[in-house]
């Protein structure tokens, strides 16, 4: 009252006129004066003001049109939290993660957003590849063996996500380290990111020495590869991705079946029921800087081969990643001229800024040429090589 408030608790609309007095005479008694027709008027007044006030407050919560969707009481969990979090019209919409973090913090009292800003600080990699937020929940869920999308991020249980923490963590920070030594640098050169809750959560069961473990990432490899030149990840991702680890895992651990043959490589799936592309698919993939899984694949080959730059020889790597242009082989202005689509993947090659600006529109063996004056024909060659570009099939392209 001392400040011109009230609570809002006598809002309610409900028959609470007696409380709503109650209030104004405590919160008044010690106003009202003494003697004096004139302040004996004013504080009536007042208090009167105060009535009319409440009343009127009390009219527009009690007339206000509050939408609401009833749900039944049987509804599934991941259900409710999806219309909750749709019917949400805030400035600043929740997320499945914003109701996970609520959770968490219900469950164990821990702040999930200062967990997830100590992992970003201990390896700041890890989030080069797509949202550190979405990778914390979708590989803690596939760790118990739900599916890596919202709706197992919802199901999974929140204790065991927090008691998972470290193995979670240690398992993104392997993954990230392993891709950066397969040639694949960031999100923006990565073909599909299904993969990387698989491996993440299969490093749960990989030593961190010995032969086993390179037997393992042997496996990774095949793995990650075959993601890249299958149609395994074309469509349901999550799906495909559960199936996968829970194969690769029992391979992993040498898990025997009923008959007590051991799983083998041939039955995980993406082995077993997806053959790799055709080459005429390869022929047709799209440019790769477009989020195409098969047009990011083939840069993703010469990513892993050093990718040299044209003029300087340097290949490239995590440093350099952001200074690389998506060169044409071929140049656009010059095919479109032929009639002929320049933006395809086999077209591509990732080059320093620089030497690209350079090379503008030129002819691509006359440009070579020029490099052997300083260079030789063995060196050019190796550097085209590390882009998939045959030298002799460049001379012969008919443009000599």
């Amino acid at each position: 009252m001392k400040r011109g408030f009230i609570p809002t608790h006598l809002l309610k609309p409900e028959d609470m006129q007696n409380e709503i007095d109650a209030w104004i005479e405590k919160e008044t008694t010690a106003l009202e004066p003494e003697d004096g027709k004139d302040e004996l008027k004013v504080f009536y007044d007042f208090k009167k003001r105060v009535s009319d006030k409440i009343k009127d407050l009390r009219s527009i919560v009690a007339n206000y049109n509050l939408p609401y969707l009833s749900l039944s009481p049987h509804t599934e969990k991941s259900v409710a939290l999806s219309v909750f979090i749709n019917m949400n019209t805030n400035s600043k919409p929740l997320s499945t993660y914003d109701i996970i973090v609520a959770e968490v913090e219900n469950v164990m009292g821990r702040s999930l957003h200062d967990l997830q800003d100590e992992l970003d600080e201990k390896d700041p990699n890890i989030g080069r590849y797509s949202e550190l937020s979405d990778m914390i929940l979708t590989t803690s869920a596939l760790l118990q063996n739900a599916l890596p999308n919202q709706r197992g991020a919802w199901d999974m249980d929140k204790r065991i996500m927090v008691e998972n923490w470290e193995v979670m963590e240690r398992g993104l920070s392997r993954m990230a380290e392993f891709l950066k030594n397969e040639g694949i640098f960031d999100r923006q050169r990565l073909p599909t990111n299904a993969v990387l809750d698989v491996i993440a959560a299969l490093y749960a069961e990989i030593p961190e020495y010995g032969d086993k473990r390179g037997q393992d990432e042997l496996l990774l490899k095949k793995y990650l590869w075959h993601s890249f030149f299958t149609d395994r990840y074309e469509n349901a991702a999550a799906t495909h991705a559960c199936s996968d680890f829970v194969a690769l895992k029992k391979v992993i651990r040498a898990e025997t079946k009923d008959s007590g043959d051991s799983y083998s490589i041939g039955e995980v799936p993406i082995f077993k029921e997806h053959a790799l592309v055709e080459k005429e698919e390869l022929l047709t993939a799209e440019w790769p800087k477009r989020a195409t899984i098969r047009g990011r694949a083939i840069l993703a080959v010469a990513c892993r081969l050093g990718a040299q730059d044209f003029s300087t020889g340097e290949r490239l790597d995590v440093n350099n990643i952001d200074q690389r242009h998506y060169h044409h082989v071929y140049p656009d202005a010059l095919l479109k001229e032929a009639e002929i689509n320049s933006f395809l993947a086999l077209n591509c090659a990732l080059i320093s800024d620089k030497t690209n600006i350079s090379i503008g529109r030129k002819d691509p063996l006359e440009y070579m040429k020029d490099r052997y004056k300083w260079t030789s024909e063995e060196i050019v060659s190796e550097r085209l090589q590390s882009h998939l570009i045959p030298i002799h099939e460049l001379a012969n392209g008919g443009l000599t």
